[in-house]
Order: C-alpha cells, then structure tokens, then sequence
C-alpha cells in the first residue's frame, strides 16, 4: 500500500477536462467587450445614396474619404463633416446627425449654400466594418443616443464577478465542489446560447450577468477541485498550468473572432463547445476526497477512494480517510459536542484584528491589480492599430507573466514576488501617462 502522492489516470483525467472548461470560459469579458460590443465608423443611413430598402444592418467594407470620394461629395448634401475623436483629428462624417431632407428638396441646391436644420438617423445608420464583421452594437444600433447600453453589458458581467465571488464558495462548501462546478457550468453554457439568440438587447443584461456569475463560480471551484485533487508537490504546477491555459484562452479570442466576425456566431460556437464539455465533467471530475471527509461522508468518500484504486491500479493507505472512519465511533455525547461547537462565520473577518488587517490589504491588492488588468483588456479597441493583433498581443504577454510567477514563487515566495511585482506594475502606470504625453525630462 502507499499514499496518493503522485498523479494517476484518475487525476489526470479530471485535470484535462478542468483544463478544457478553462480554456473555453476564459474569453468571456474580452469577447463581450472587445468584440461583441465592437463600434465601427458609422454614419446617418441615406436612402437617397445608399438605397431606398434598408434590409438589417447596412454595412460597408471600407470608409470613404469624405474628400476624395465622389459618393463623399454627394453626402456633402446630406451629412455635415467634423474632425473624430482621434489624436489625428481626421475629418469624418458626423455619426449621428443630418441635414433635414425635406429641407434639402425643398431648396433643391446644395447643403452647402443653405442654412439647414439637423436633425437625427431617422432612417438608421450605415457601418464600415471590415472583415464582414457583424456586432451588437451594429446590429441593435447601440450609438449616438443608444450608445450608453452597450457599456452597460461588460458592467453587467462585473457585477455577476461581484455575485459569483460571493455565492460561489458558500455552493461549493455546502453543496459540493462537483455540485457547484457542474451547475454552473450548465448556465453558463445555455446563457452564452441565449444571447447568441437574444431578439432584444435588454434582455441579454440578465444573460450576461448570469454569464459573469457563473464564469467566477466556475474558476474559483476549478482551482479549488486542482488543488484538492493533485498531492502538494504538484499543487503549484498545475495552478501556473491553469493561468497559461487562461492565456491560451485569451490568445485564441481574436483567432476566433477573426474566423466568426458574426457576434452571434461567436457566442454559438463558446457556448455549445462549453455545453459539449458537460458530459467529460460528469464522468471524470469526482467529487473532492477532502470535502467528503471533512463533511464526515465518509461512507462516499471510502466509495471514491475504492474507485480511485481501480482507476489507477493502486491500494492506496490514506491515513486522512483512517482518521476520518475512526471518528464516526465516537460517542453520541462527543459527537454532540462537535454539533454544537461554533462555526465560523464572515463577520470573523471584521471582529479580529489580524483578519481585518489582512482583508483590508489584500482587498486593496486585488482591486488595484484588477483595475491595472481590467483597464488594459477592455480598452484594446481604442489602442490602435487592428485590434485583433492589439487584442492577441494582450493575451500574449500573459505567458511571460505565468512563467515569471511560476518561478518567483517557488525561489523567494508568494509574498516577496506579490510586492516585487506589484511596485514594477506601479513604476509603470505612474511612467505611462508620462511617456504618452510625449514630454521629455532631462535631469540635470
């Protein structure tokens, strides 16, 4: 006989399949955002130029230069110019107003040389996307006046983050890791199906905080099952495993995005392949050993035990699940006395000083690292330059930071490498609105 101090079969099943839910759920906040929630260069739809029949989203392949274009200069009766928003301060068509077309044939004569009233896309608006891409916010209108409900949906997801922060250790400590792993696997799954079929958009905020909710519930469960899963020598390169395939997921998002430019197809594709995962979960991924015992099932966890032996051809002594079987002989006065003994509870956190103290500055940790992380992903659009490169050099430099932190911590550890990296981080964010200001300092 010997303890379960190496990865057989039955772990290394379970950790593939963690693994693959982990790849497939790790795109969502960058997806919604960066492609779902896409909004291209757009204009005032123009029957009198682009059609009288405006059949779903119009879309255009490239924008025409209001300047050198001759279908330019016929919008020059319609659509006034004004500089974008960019630092290149090129001219653009305004993409949310118009001249008054009955005002336009009422005077019979160029825009130009009348003073016209403007008014808004009464007849819709025209995209220019390239790559055939069809998002959101092209597809329900989500600009001008409309234009605040599409940040509203990565919002949404954060507040799901929030929730699933929440609620998810309580389902996975009282209910069980697989339970919780499994249920929430399920809506998110069919949530991502939902939305990718959602007639209205306002709608889908339900959806995606749902999404949100269970993407948190479903990462923070699946670290827990890896590391009550695999013996303590391998807890740390299986947890850096897990943060490079959260990489790979990131990296894969643009690929995606690129091969499906249809929002909706996108989401499909995310959440049948998540659905398809469903059935390798259930067979494969066991209840915890630890959590069994701990909540003295022990008739289950001798069960489990017994399977894992098959599995992996061994007899294994767990002196853990001994203990654990030695304890239900207790008597009924001592078992008694266990019920009733106090319970911890979260306003621990707040009633002792050390626990508060340690709440306080990793709260302020993950808020600032959050902020740092978050800011960059979700801003990829308004990086320039195309942003599906922009979007998969972001995912990128993921893998740098998973093997420094691999590394780091087995050398000098987890608190040490926490501030080294903090104080770079910080040196950078204070660096990078000096460097884009484009100032130099000499120091004399």
């Amino acid at each position: 006989m010997e303890t379960r101090q190496t990865l057989g079969l039955f772990e290394k099943r379970a950790l593939i399949v963690l693994l693959m839910m982990t790849f497939c759920s790790a795109n969502v906040i960058v997806l919604c955002n960066v492609f779902v929630l896409y909004s291209p260069p757009h204009r005032c739809y123009v029957s009198g130029i682009d059609g009288s029949n405006i059949s779903g989203t119009a879309v255009a392949e490239l924008p025409p230069t209001p300047t050198n274009s001759s279908s330019g200069n016929e919008l020059y009766i319609f659509i006034q110019t004004k500089k974008s928003n960019n630092d290149d301060a090129t001219i653009w068509w305004d993409q949310c107003h118009r001249y008054n077309f009955d005002e336009i044939q009422d005077n019979a004569t160029s825009a130009a040389n009348v003073n016209l009233t403007i008014g808004g896309c009464d007849e819709g608006w025209k995209y220019y996307a390239n790559n055939g891409e069809i998002s959101a916010v092209m597809e329900f209108d989500l600009v001008c006046n409309d234009a605040w409900q599409a940040p509203l949906a990565p919002s949404f997801v954060m507040f799901g983050f929030m929730a699933g922060s929440m609620i998810g250790s309580f389902l996975s400590d009282r209910y069980g890791r697989r339970f919780a792993l499994i249920l929430t696997w399920v809506v998110l799954s069919l949530s991502m199906l939902l939305l990718a079929v959602t007639p209205f958009w306002s709608i889908s905020y339900v959806l995606w905080f749902l999404v949100g909710c269970c993407s948190i519930t479903r990462a923070t469960t699946s670290m827990v099952i890896v590391n009550e899963l695999t013996p303590e020598k391998y807890r740390r390169l299986t947890s850096s495993v897990m943060m490079a395939v959260c990489s790979f997921g990131y990296v894969a998002t643009p690929l995606m995005a690129y091969v499906l430019p249809n929002w909706r197809h996108q989401l499909i594709l995310l959440g049948g392949a998540q659905l398809s995962l469903l059935l390798p979960c259930i067979c494969y991924v066991k209840e915890s050993l630890h959590w069994l015992i701990q909540n003295k099932k022990y008739e289950a966890a001798t069960i489990l035990l017994q399977e894992i032996s098959r599995i992996n051809k061994k007899e294994y002594e767990e002196p853990q699940l001994l203990l654990a079987t030695q304890a239900t002989e207790l008597n009924e006065n001592q078992v008694k006395e266990s019920k009733n003994k106090k319970q911890t509870s979260y306003i621990d956190f707040v009633k002792y000083s050390f626990l508060r103290r340690r709440v306080l500055i990793f709260s302020m940790a993950w808020f600032s690292t959050t902020v740092s992380y978050y800011g960059l992903s979700l801003n990829t659009n308004n990086l320039g330059g195309n942003r599906y490169l922009t979007c998969f050099i972001a995912g990128a430099v993921d893998f740098p930071g998973d093997l420094l932190c691999f590394f780091l911590i087995k050398k000098i550890g987890g608190r040490l490498s926490f501030v080294t990296m903090a104080g770079v981080c910080s040196v950078c964010l204070l660096m990078t609105p000096i460097l884009s200001s484009g100032k130099v300092f000499l120091m004399s």
